[in-house]
């Protein structure tokens, strides 16, 4: 059971008939459930009372007398439960906030029950506290959503869960959008969500949304369905998003999360695509500082830059699935103080490892990373790369730089392997055709202090010649 729905308070065939038609003015701050509905002494919870009594859509309103106020919930009273159509319209964010009294007490803020449709906005929804019990398993600490519900213009923040979504579950085949909206601050206890948990069923769409500063549980963790636009997803502990479903993220910003497991910016075992976005300054665990990839997931960048990451393997991109990449940028580093990725061991561009993970690459740049050990730009260790139109260049490998590699790679143009040899004058490995074909489009990979470039050129040159 996910949530104990009692109400505690009386049956809405109790609730008298005072011709309510519609819209319902909030009057009081003090959380009470006393049978006088009076004018100057309606409070919010009152207010849902009616709302479910009464036939048809209902609007919620505050007074103004409410400005820069706090409804606290009494702890007797417990959750506050949205059981009919209604919409709840707040004073603005940092005008009112819904608290549920924070650590001292076990209780989320607001329940959405199945089958119902509701919109939030202009409130702070804080201080719930979801813990296990007989009757709930510790989920959704600022909400707990198994109906459709909108939320616009407001804040979700300082929630506190002994389970999963700190700040939001969205439960069972639930809808959630959230438009201008911060999750923010809160706190899952077994790393399942700080932000927002979305169950398999069920479906999150967001727009010019902040998911910020959740510790000890990650931003967003996605089983069902995702859908993220012009949002920022910034300084969470355990990781950016945590994918297992469907995720699509368009002009959307991963920057600065951290994580001691591995894809501090993203950890993605489903389908991801990414769009028009960056995934910048995340780091601290074992695998894929700014994406790792693993199990059966597919993830597909389009115009896409990674930088500043860190990580001990793969500081850009660990990859142990299928990853295509097009018009995207793994860029710029050499240090820590500086915008780039830095691996303490292999891989600082990308790391790919697994005999069926893959690696495809159109028209794009891996520049300026470094690795402590091996593979600057990429390291390989099983897998066969594929490089068309893409640039890998000025990676440093500590000594050295570049691509790291016991396999070949493939250019796609003209079908050529690039074998490994060794530059005589130099410590770097020089990749070059396999056979020359000169007068022919081909393939030309070469390493030097700028790593090495894949890309068309009507005659081949051998690297070394010029050093």
């Amino acid at each position: 059971m996910l949530a104990d729905v009692d109400r505690s308070r009386s049956s809405t065939e109790d609730v008298p008939d005072l011709g309510v038609k519609g819209l319902l003015i909030v009057s009081t701050n003090v959380d009470e459930s006393d049978g006088n509905y009076s004018p100057g002494d309606l409070s919010l919870r009152e207010a849902l009372l009616l709302a479910a009594g009464a036939p048809g859509n209902d609007v919620i309103q505050f007074d103004n007398s409410l400005r820069d106020s706090t409804i606290t919930l009494v702890p007797a009273l417990r959750q506050l439960v949205i059981d009919s159509n209604v919409d709840i319209q707040g004073l603005g964010a940092d005008q009112l906030t819904v608290d549920a009294g924070g650590s001292s007490v076990t209780r989320r803020v607001f329940h959405v029950a199945t089958n119902v449709e509701a919109t939030i906005s202009g409130l702070t929804i804080s201080g719930g506290n979801a813990q296990y019990s007989e009757q709930d398993d510790g989920s959704g600490g600022g909400i707990l959503n198994e109906g459709t519900l909108t939320l616009i213009d407001s804040d979700v923040s300082n929630n506190h869960v002994g389970n999963r979504g700190a700040g939001i579950l969205n439960a069972g085949t639930a809808r959630l959008t959230l438009i201008r909206t911060a999750v923010s601050d809160n706190q899952a206890e077994n790393e399942y969500g700080g932000a927002i948990y979305n169950e398999d069923l069920a479906r999150v769409v967001a727009t010019d949304v902040t998911i910020a500063r959740n510790f000890e549980s990650g931003g967003i963790v996605n089983h069902g369905e995702l859908e993220l636009e012009r949002t920022s997803i910034d300084h969470n502990t355990s990781g950016g998003v945590r994918n297992y479903g469907t995720a699509t993220l368009i002009n959307v910003t991963i920057s600065d999360n951290s994580s001691e497991g591995s894809g501090s910016g993203v950890y993605n075992r489903g389908v991801l695509t990414l769009i028009d976005s960056t995934i910048s300054g995340n780091g601290g665990g074992r695998f894929g500082g700014g994406i790792g990839n693993f199990g059966d997931g597919s993830v597909t960048l389009e115009n896409v830059t990674i930088s500043a990451n860190r990580a001990e393997d793969g500081a850009g991109i660990a990859n142990f699935a299928t990853l295509t990449a097009s018009n995207t940028t793994i860029s710029s580093n050499e240090a820590e103080t500086q915008p780039g990725n830095e691996a303490e061991d292999w891989g600082g561009g990308i790391y790919n490892e697994s005999g069926t993970a893959t690696v495809r690459l159109v028209n794009t740049t891996i520049s300026d990373n470094s690795a402590g050990m091996d593979g600057g730009g990429i390291y390989t260790v099983s897998g066969n790369p594929t490089l068309y139109n893409t640039l890998v260049a000025g990676n440093v490998r500590l000594p050295g730089g570049g691509h790291a590699t016991g396999r070949r790679l493939w250019c796609v143009r003209r079908g050529q392997f690039l074998q490994p040899h060794r530059c005589g004058r130099r410590q770097h490995r020089v990749y070059q055709r396999h056979q020359r074909q000169p007068g022919r489009q081909c393939c030309l990979a070469a390493e030097s202090d700028a790593g090495y470039v894949v890309r068309q050129r009507r005659s081949y040159q051998n690297p070394c010649a010029a050093n």
